[in-house]
């Protein structure tokens, strides 16, 4: 029977939706950011439940000693919004063996191979996987999750794992939202490939965040019938046009700059590197060009050595991650945002979101024409697409002489970013997935 008929079959009074995410506030990033908006906006209309897995398997969290189970919390939002955040703590042997115990497999219809494709997964799946995934099974049976709720897994692996068991054992159709970077990683190691086949093949439905991602998805031999095409959003109310701070300029020493801005990790695919190459190229005739680096990560030391040795230092400036309220005085500081980001061959931009909020806040855009970049970015229109460093030392040096193109390009950024990729569009088009199943205009 086609998944998405079986998803179908499941229509009706949707009461609850469990999001299992191992990337979640307070650590920082895009995925992050998708899963605490999505999970804000779902629980307005449904009783929504994350669990929050960033540090399961790490034995970072402290164990409650109350429950042995979990750590219980609620987000408080403005417009009071608030949904449960259960974070894993840890439980003890006789925890797990009553979880077996207890645990039958659901009264729903049957799915071809979904026996054999969990065997296949449990047997795959390394100790700290399978504490986290009995962690996840006593925390369905503790919330009264039922066959007509949803999950939501944040990733197909490691998260979507997870949900393939909930849906065997207790019967709750998922989807997995898959993001590009993940798809390669796993699949180019032996033993984690068959297990992200096996999350591929027990989801009910899969939510590709680009083209890109979907062409992945295709190519790993998923029916063109359970993907939907869900682009991430950009809180427009958050991100806006306005002016340069001035004191932010005089304490970071950029006055009288044309300022070029990276607001990512500080990983080899984003390729910092490549924007200080773009730098070295265009300082000679440009000698008020500067780069602000917001974010951090392993590479850094490798990024600051590099600008050395181009003789850049006086024109980069390597930020920490800042706080989330005060992202929009940093995009507003820029001239053009600039991310080379590079297709390697474990890790890829499979979308891009901080193209949507330098372009919500009304700044031009350039990356490389790789990945899901080309969804994120509208070539010519929100700025440019590039097919290399020369290129792309090309376009920094149209836009720096022409502040009318500048204006006009961030202007429709701006407007793009309205009419398209709100959050509220995102998540409607997510639960028109997740819950009924619809082809989308993909």
């Amino acid at each position: 029977m086609d998944a998405a008929v079986v998803f179908l079959a499941y229509q009706g009074s949707m009461k609850k939706i469990l999001i299992l995410a191992d990337q979640f506030p307070p650590r920082k990033g895009g995925v992050s950011s998708w899963m605490e908006k999505l999970a804000r906006i779902l629980t307005l209309s449904h009783e929504t439940v994350v669990a929050d897995l960033s540090e399961s398997g790490r034995g970072s969290i402290p164990r409650r000693e109350d429950s042995g189970l979990f750590q219980s919390g609620e987000s408080r939002q403005p417009g009071d919004e608030r949904f449960a955040v259960e974070r894993f703590a840890g439980f003890s042997d006789a925890a797990i063996r009553e979880t077996i115990r207890t645990a039958e497999p659901a009264a729903v219809p049957p799915r071809p191979g979904g026996f054999l494709n969990s065997l296949r997964l449990f047997l795959l799946m390394r100790p700290e996987e399978l504490a986290t995934l009995f962690f996840v099974l006593r925390l369905i049976r503790a919330r009264g999750f039922r066959g007509k709720d949803r999950i939501l897994a944040s990733n197909p692996a490691p998260m979507g794992y997870y949900a393939v068991f909930a849906r065997f054992f207790f019967g709750i159709p998922f989807a997995a939202v898959c993001h590009g970077g993940e798809l390669l990683y796993y699949r180019s190691r032996r033993i984690d490939s068959g297990k992200l086949s096996a999350a591929l093949n027990g989801a009910d439905v899969l939510i590709a965040n680009s083209r890109f991602t979907k062409r992945l998805l295709l190519e790993a031999g998923c029916a063109p019938a359970k993907i939907r095409i869900v682009h991430p959003g950009v809180d427009v109310r958050h991100f806006r046009p306005g002016p340069k701070d001035r004191r932010l300029i005089e304490k970071l020493g950029i006055e009288n700059r044309f300022v070029l801005l990276t607001v990512a990790h500080l990983v080899e695919h984003k390729n910092h590197l490549g924007v200080l190459g773009v730098l070295a190229a265009l300082i000679g005739k440009y000698r008020n060009l500067h780069y602000l680096i917001l974010g951090s990560g392993p590479y850094g030391m490798r990024i600051e050595e590099e600008s050395r040795r181009l003789g850049l230092a006086g024109h980069v400036t390597f930020l920490e991650a800042v706080p989330y309220p005060d992202l929009p005085r940093y995009y507003r500081l820029c001239d053009v945002f600039i991310m080379l980001s590079l297709r390697l061959a474990h890790s890829v931009e499979g979308f891009g979101i901080a193209f949507l909020e330098a372009g919500a806040c009304g700044k031009p855009v350039i990356g490389l024409a790789e990945g899901g970049i080309p969804d994120a970015v509208e070539n010519g229109r929100s700025g440019f697409l590039v097919r290399d460093l020369p290129d792309a030392a090309r376009r920094v040096e149209t836009l720096i002489q022409d502040y009318g193109l500048r204006r006009r390009m961030g202007r429709y950024g701006r407007t793009r970013c309205e009419s398209r990729f709100t959050w509220e569009q995102s998540v409607r088009r997510l639960k028109d997935a997740l819950f009924n199943g619809q082809p989308l205009h993909n």
